[in-house]
């Protein structure tokens, strides 16, 4: 094939029609049918269905530089050859009518806001959802938020599109494992932000096995421990910050306990600051980034920040706006990227399993946001007058 190749969409049956594009893509022919290998890739057919995707750009050849450390780390040294390249497919939400490839780039060029985001095809079997940034616009018109993201330039035919979203990427445990892709997720969304290397998954895992080492480090099959997670996030850069989120152990958790959660996670991902969740369940441990959630405006269950009271008993009415979500969405490496959390689930993952947070925090944030939290409620409180307390209704309070 030539390295550009432009394929108009099936409007009437997207999910069939991409499922048919990206079979022959893939290491092994056959098309997405589930199973972990590609539920990541149905996901991501599911949301770019949501998206309203028209065309695709498949661009062959790609030196995509995740994978290339990987191959230099690990793939180089089997016995057997490996590609080098992989495969990356662009999504647009407009029909064009040319067919050669450079004159479909113009026009596509000229439709702006018509970029959807790429995903990338890694030359391997078992994972082979590479990079993958694709627009997160399909949301805020059914109250669901991305709030962990960036805006990403792409030069395609030497044309630049723009997206904006959060980077996805299927672990690939020959090198990384689920905590290693979260990482990389939150620190490729950061990248350009906060001016901090984005390390590759090869990489992130040298950072975290470089003092604290338990097991083979490359492969990687058995993931990072919660010291190796905060090491690679201290070496990237950041000030890892844990936060434990239930008692060691704790089996029953309550509603009490995913509100006190909630509050508790709200505040950094309405900062923008993605989170990693790190999870047990009976199936073992698992992370995730966190990085938006929904917003249910006909909410009734409402719950109130702690506030101390003036001298003659009187004190403010605040209610969390952590209220007012249902659902958080992550970034989950093995379903794929935009996904829903729920918060009870035995048989998935959800919120209940989730025993620490660890926010990608800069190192001049010098507090968290209990602390953010407790501050303000103590300046809102100086501010305002005991005599005013008994006329003012329920307020709402957002970090």
């Amino acid at each position: 094939m030539s390295r550009l190749q432009v394929v108009s969409l099936d409007i009437g049956n997207i999910k069939e029609s991409l499922a048919n594009l990206l079979a022959p893509l893939l290491v092994d022919v056959d098309a997405p049918q589930g199973g972990p290998r590609h539920t990541p890739l149905l996901v991501t057919i599911n949301h770019l269905e949501a998206l309203g995707v028209k065309t695709a750009i498949v661009q062959d050849k790609v030196q995509d530089p995740d994978f290339l450390a990987e191959h230099e780390a690990y793939y180089s040294k089997w016995t057997y050859p490996v590609d080098r390249y992989c495969k990356r497919v662009h999504f647009f939400s407009v029909s064009v009518d040319a067919r050669d490839c450079l004159s479909a780039v113009d026009e596509l060029y000229e439709q702006s806001g018509s970029y959807l985001g790429f995903l990338t095809l890694r030359p391997i079997r078992l994972s082979p959802q590479g990079a993958t940034i694709l627009s997160s616009n399909s949301f805020p018109a059914s109250n669901k938020f991305i709030l962990a993201k960036d805006r990403f330039q792409v030069n395609l035919a030497g044309r630049d599109f723009y997206v904006t979203g959060t980077p996805f990427m299927q672990q690939d445990n020959a090198v990384g494992a689920c905590a290693q892709a979260s990482l990389w997720m939150g620190l490729r969304t950061l990248r350009k932000r906060l001016g901090h290397s984005a390390y590759s998954p090869a990489q992130i895992t040298n950072a975290a096995t470089r003092f604290l080492v338990r097991g083979r480090t490359l492969p990687n099959r058995d993931g990072l421990v919660i010291e190796q997670i905060t090491e690679a996030l201290r070496s990237s850069g950041y000030a890892p910050h844990l936060i434990p989120l239930k008692p060691e152990g704790e089996v029953n958790v309550t509603e009490e306990d995913i509100r006190r959660t909630k509050s508790k996670l709200y505040p950094y991902i309405e900062s923008g600051i993605p989170v990693l969740l790190v999870l047990f369940s009976q199936n073992g441990g698992h992370a995730v980034l966190l990085v938006g959630h929904d917003w249910d405006e006909k909410s009734s269950n409402l719950w109130g920040i702690s506030v101390p009271p003036w001298d003659n008993g009187e004190s403010l009415k605040l209610v969390d706006a952590a209220s007012w979500i249902n659902h958080f969405y992550i970034n989950n490496d093995n379903t794929g990227p935009y996904v829903s959390l729920s918060n009870f689930g035995h048989d998935d993952y959800s919120l209940e399993q989730a025993a620490f947070a660890i926010p990608f925090l800069r190192k001049d944030i010098l507090i968290d946001a209990d602390e953010a939290v407790s501050t303000c409620v103590g300046i809102l409180n100086n501010c305002i007058s005991d005599k005013l307390i008994p006329e003012l209704p329920e307020l709402v309070f957002r970090v």
